[in-house]
């Protein structure tokens, strides 16, 4: 009876999306993403999401000190395009902290309706309520537009994490970037099939003036730290048909020091390889992604297997931990990089499972004078895929072969394949 409800839901599932497939959008790389509107809903996309991610180190009361990351992602789906009220919402929230032996403390809500969110571009605002106390605030400070330099951003957190801790954080940051377009002006191709893209552009480098966590009874004050403190905010839109991967290992790095001094203008870095299976090494280069931003704020597109390589040195569980990467940019720089979560085997167990954790970044850069200086920065890793997110999907996950050369699945291979969230 469990195996005929999920397959008969599996059913259903699948028909919506392609139902979806004919009415909504889907990303071109003949539309450019528009600011301010792009910052928004854009309803025209059937999935769409924002996310922010900052590390930090937390001061107690005591004058003890620990470093720390936070991630806000709230998620939004429309059923039909440009109708509000066909609206529903995700909000995904976690707080890493190392201190003591390390803690990590997330939350995900249930699908909640169109009343329960608001997404505006004018003004940027994003807020979320999750249910009880619980709830996500991003938004541009002054009622303001969002992605411009020099823009600041409050963000706030509530909720009950599955450790049963009452969390309460607040930042407030500053954009020292502007809008970091990934692929050609924010439009990826993941796939050869149509479905397989998604328009993605990113705030990178967002300074952290001042920011409050409050775990419990415990209250923590935000410090600065020239070594260990930065943030990013991100933005993604896609129309949900067939899943181009089965899962990804995604790194945004930022390099904050070199010769133990503290760069001007940090160096800007996001890699990710797309995996055909939970194998690291079944990644496909030519659909993997990276850039680096440039001083005068353009995009340099980084292609695996040429200017960078991901390799995992150990595991926490099933997933994997400390990373290297290499990256060489001609006539720029090459560097060395040995990415070390700061609390190892966080696995955020919501309804797709994946690994996350902020981490620190230490190792060398040789720049085009040919002199090597060492460097340290920030860095988050996700990973996801790797616990095929269930059995059932696997049994009716169509063969990844289809989904990288483009060949077309037969009708029944689109109707039984899970459409995640």
């Amino acid at each position: 009876m469990k195996f005929t409800s999920k397959l008969l839901l599996t059913l259903v599932i699948g028909v919506a999306q392609q139902i979806s497939a004919a009415i909504f959008n889907r990303p071109s790389p003949d539309t450019i993403p528009r600011l301010p509107q792009s910052m928004g809903a854009l309803p025209e996309f059937n999935l769409g999401w924002h996310w922010f991610m900052a590390n930090f180190r937390l001061q107690a009361a005591d004058g003890s000190s620990f470093l720390a990351g936070l991630q806000v992602s709230p998620l939004r789906f429309t059923f039909l395009p440009w109708l509000q009220a066909s609206q529903a919402y995700v909000g995904q929230v976690a707080l890493t902290r190392q201190e003591g032996p390390g803690y990590y403390d997330y939350f995900e809500s249930s699908l909640l309706p169109n009343s329960a969110g608001t997404i505006t571009s004018e003004p940027f605002q994003v807020a979320y309520s999750l249910g009880g106390a619980s709830q996500i605030t991003i938004k541009a400070a002054g009622n303001g537009q969002g992605g411009t330099k020099g823009t600041v951003y409050y963000i706030s957190a509530s909720f009950t994490s599955q450790a049963n801790n009452q969390i309460n954080a607040t930042l407030i940051v500053q954009d020292r970037s502007g809008i970091f377009w990934q692929g050609d002006h924010g439009y990826l191709q993941t796939g050869a099939l149509p479905s397989s893209a998604f328009y993605y552009f990113t705030l990178p480098d967002l300074v952290i003036l001042q920011g409050t966590v409050v775990v419990g009874s415990a209250t923590y004050t935000v410090v600065a730290d020239q070594q260990y403190s930065g943030a990013r905010l991100g933005m993604q839109y896609q129309t949900r048909t067939e899943d181009s991967y089965w899962g990804w290992d995604w790194a945004p790095v930022m390099l904050t020091t070199m010769d133990g001094q503290p760069l001007a203008k940090p160096l800007c870095l996001s890699l990710s390889h797309e995996r055909q299976n939970s194998n690291p090494n079944s990644y496909v280069a030519k659909y993997s992604h990276g850039a680096w931003l440039q001083d005068d704020g353009s995009t340099y597109p980084l292609i695996a297997d040429q200017n960078y390589f991901m390799t995992f040195l150990d595991y926490a569980g099933s997933y994997p931990n400390n990373m290297l990467l290499t990256v060489t940019v001609p006539q720029e720089f090459s560097a060395g990089l040995l990415l070390s979560p700061l609390v190892p085997g966080s696995v955020f167990k919501g309804k797709k499972p994946f690994a996350e954790n902020p981490a620190t970044v230490s190792g060398w850069l040789t720049d085009k004078e040919g002199i090597i200086h060492q460097v340290t920065g920030i860095a988050w890793g996700e990973h996801a895929g790797y616990d095929g997110n269930s059995d059932f999907s696997k049994l009716f996950a169509r063969p990844e072969s289809r989904q990288f050369t483009g060949k077309k699945p037969s009708w029944w291979q689109k109707l039984l394949k899970p459409a995640g969230f």
